[in-house]
């Protein structure tokens, strides 16, 4: 934003000011106005719920109370944003939900939950529990966690699953669908990626 002509910035801002939610308003100020990273967890706090994952309509196309895979990941993003330290209780327990919700059997994450009609949400959000459909979304993007926040994550896990989603990205069409580019994209962006396995990404992701 701050490489916008100063008339567009403005406009933004304004926009900002009247329709985000105060989450949106705290993490614009962090980012642009000095605005303390307290603030942006205090608003985040109103989405976690007791077992450490994020819903409330964190994920604004799923309006589902309880927690689901894709909004803690969402809160993930606006931690790595801010740089949140591992030493946070709000990413600590957002840690501990994703390693309680991890399928040992299928090596991944059920990206929502299959009581997703309990609550308004967009018609893409459809339950399918599809194991094949989820190697890169959101198990690519939460690898990448792994590697931020090492002391929050078993190493022996983290190891496993680089080496599976390794063989599934050499195995990927170069067309890969959106969401999963998204995803591999901010595993590669990831603090402390080993750089072989950054150059093995990223050789699929710019193809």
């Amino acid at each position: 934003m701050a490489h916008l002509p100063k008339n567009q910035r403005q406009q933004a801002i304004a926009y900002i000011r009247e329709h985000a939610r105060p989450l949106e308003h705290a993490l614009y100020a962090r980012l642009f106005e000095g605005g303390t990273v307290a603030a942006v967890l205090d608003e985040l706090a109103q989405f976690q719920n007791s077992d450490g994952g994020f819903g409330h309509g964190l994920e604004p196309d799923l309006r589902l109370r309880d927690s689901s895979v894709i909004a803690t990941t969402i809160a993930f993003q606006v931690f790595r944003k801010i740089d949140v330290p591992s030493d946070t209780e709000t990413v600590r327990r957002a840690a501990q939900y994703l390693i309680n919700t991890y399928d040992t059997a299928h090596k991944i994450w059920q990206i929502i939950p299959p009581n997703i009609d309990d609550a308004p949400h967009a018609p893409w959000w459809t339950y399918k529990g599809d194991p094949e459909a989820m190697q890169f979304n959101p198990r690519a993007e939460i690898l990448g966690y792994f590697y931020e926040y090492p002391d929050l994550f078993p190493a022996a896990r983290r190891d496993e699953l680089t080496e599976d989603v390794l063989a599934h990205v050499q195995q990927a069409p170069d067309e890969i669908e959106m969401h999963d580019l998204l995803c591999l994209v901010r595993l590669c962006e990831s603090p402390n990626l080993p750089e072989d396995v950054q150059t093995r990404l990223l050789e699929k992701v710019r193809a």
